[in-house]
C-alpha cells in the first residue's frame, strides 16, 4: 500500500473532519434552530473559501492562521468577560468541520490536491 503525499493530506484533512464533527455532536446539548443554520452555513462558507486559499498560496495560509487566531482571541476575551455565546459553539465546529471537509472533497477526491499545497507538504 503506497502512501502518496496527496493520500496523506486527504486522509489527515477528512479524518480531521470526522474528529470536528464528533466534538460538536458532545457539544449539542441546545436544541436545534434557526440560527444553528445560520450560524453552520456562516462558518461553513468560510472555512470552505479560506481551506480552498490556503491550499493555493502562502498568503491563503497565513489568512487562515490569522481568521484562526483571531477567533481564538475572540473566544478567550468571551470567556473572560463571561460573555461567551455558547449556542453558536458547536455550529460553529460543525461549520469547520463540513467547510474543510467539503474543500478536501472537492480537491483531494474529485479533484487533485492543487500543486502548492502538495509542495508546502513535502516541504515540511
Amino acid at each position: 500500500m503506497s502512501m502518496t503525499v496527496e493520500d496523506t493530506i486527504v486522509r489527515r484533512d477528512l479524518l480531521m473532519s470526522l474528529v470536528f464533527v464528533g466534538v460538536a455532536w458532545s457539544l449539542s446539548t441546545v436544541a436545534w434552530s434557526h440560527d444553528w443554520l445560520r450560524v453552520g452555513m456562516g462558518v461553513t462558507a468560510a472555512s470552505f473559501l479560506l481551506g480552498a486559499a490556503a491550499d493555493r498560496s502562502e498568503a491563503g495560509k497565513w489568512t487562515l492562521i490569522g481568521a484562526g487566531t483571531l477567533a481564538i482571541v475572540a473566544l478567550v476575551v468571551s470567556a473572560v468577560t463571561s460573555s461567551v455565546p455558547v449556542g453558536i459553539i458547536a455550529p460553529s465546529i460543525l461549520g469547520m468541520a463540513v467547510g474543510f471537509g467539503l474543500n478536501r472533497l472537492l480537491f483531494g477526491v474529485v479533484n487533485p490536491v492543487p500543486e502548492p499545497r502538495k509542495q508546502r507538504e513535502t516541504v515540511d
